[in-house]
């Protein structure tokens, strides 16, 4: 459950990393966090304590909430068979989707700005692909093919790119209305109240100007120093390989002046 404890953890601001590099904990804010964490562990069910085992007792109704992926969200709902909510007789209820709210953010007494837990997904382009016919597909899924790509799980992928150049919110808006589900589809939208889909999407919004700012310091990145395979986070100079194609393919599509949002 690591995942859950460095959410606890950066919701209270407490990292081994900040702006000046590698700096260790700040100790208070650390056993803030650990303080809350074992407090919440203390008040869950007995039993090992892991994915598997959270999921179902939230399911059959014997915890009032759990910290889980969204990857939930159809399950919950009753859109599959292999994990089905079993609060009541019918595997395929919508009754527990319909009384479930979402927190996206929380924070500690250190951080009221809070924080959550995710991760970005990348294409990766080896070294011996047709690069230009890898562009050409990365270039597409992130474009007009976007949609395509959020709804292979749009339970679990959100729209790190919000819109394009004439609606600045356009994937944002299609993202709820993309089927989920595996034995059976329906739309996120179909089974959550709207107050639920508007707290996920409300961070999108709040996240523009970080947005931006990532896109500003990437550019300066690749325009000083090439199509790196990484960049050092502390000072910011090239590493690895010096040509690499998906470094290519962020700047055509993304970073680079002439993109588009």
């Amino acid at each position: 459950m690591s995942q859950v404890l460095e959410h606890v953890l950066l919701a209270n601001g407490a990292s081994p990393v900040s702006a000046e590099g590698i700096t260790g904990f700040d100790e208070a804010r650390l056993v803030e966090a650990l303080t809350f964490y074992k407090a919440i562990a203390k008040a869950s069910p007995s039993g090992e304590l892991y994915w598997k085992q959270s999921r179902e007792l939230y399911f059959a109704g014997k915890a009032a909430m759990i910290i889980w992926s969204p990857f939930i969200l159809d399950e919950l709902a009753g859109l599959r068979d292999s994990a089905p909510p079993t609060i009541n007789d019918d595997p395929t209820s919508t009754e527990l989707a319909a009384k479930t709210g979402v927190v996206t953010t929380f924070a500690g007494p250190s951080n009221p700005d809070g924080a959550a837990w995710a991760d970005i997904r990348y294409f990766g382009v080896t070294s011996s692909a047709d690069t230009d016919a890898a562009i050409e597909f990365v270039k597409y899924s992130l474009d007009a093919g976007y949609g395509e790509t959020l709804a292979i799980a749009p339970e679990g992928k959100f729209p790190v790119r919000r819109g394009d150049a004439e609606d600045g919110l356009k994937f944002v808006k299609l993202w709820s209305t993309l089927p989920v589900g595996v034995d059976r589809k329906a739309a996120l939208s179909d089974h959550y109240p709207s107050e639920v889909i508007n707290q996920i999407t409300r961070r999108f919004n709040e996240q523009a100007a970080l947005a931006e700012r990532l896109r500003a310091d990437t550019r300066h990145l690749i325009a000083s120093a090439g199509f790196c395979e990484y960049f050092d986070p502390l000072s910011g100079e090239g590493a690895g390989g010096r040509a690499f194609s998906w470094t290519a393919a962020v700047w055509l599509d993304w970073a680079s002046p002439s993109a588009e949002g």
